[in-house]
């Protein structure tokens, strides 16, 4: 018989490997959205990360969201967007921006934090 210490390290290990499948899975591929009037490409970014925060089954807070998306806005060098135009982030260098904010420091977190009030986390209107 299996004991009652046992089924929940074998419970543990189930979650965390369905925690890693998630993780994985929310990385491979790519979003497209569509650029619509008042569309910023950090307000997709920001749609991204919280699409893979989502996927991947990972708490991200929203000092977390802020400094992702200014990771994937400074790496695409922050481009101008027309109305209709097509924007595609590859869920892999979504994944990466998301780590580097989670793995910030509480000081760099709080300097983040600065911006909260001020950012509109609702992104189902846009793209």
């Amino acid at each position: 018989t299996i004991t009652k210490e046992e089924k929940t390290k074998k419970d543990a290990a189930a979650k965390a490997e369905e925690a890693m499948k998630m993780e994985q899975e929310a990385s491979h591929g790519t979003n497209t959205y569509t650029a619509r009037a008042g569309d910023s490409y950090t307000v997709l970014a920001r749609k991204a990360v919280q699409a893979y925060a989502k996927d991947a089954g990972t708490n991200v807070s929203r000092a977390q969201i802020i400094a992702a998306e200014t990771f994937l806005t400074q790496d695409a060098n922050a481009p101008l967007l027309e109305i209709g135009q097509n924007v595609t982030l590859d869920k892999s260098v979504v994944s990466k921006a998301v780590k580097s904010a989670q793995a910030l420091t509480s000081s760099e977190l709080a300097a983040w934090q600065v911006y909260v009030p001020y950012v509109n986390f609702d992104t189902t209107h846009n793209g």
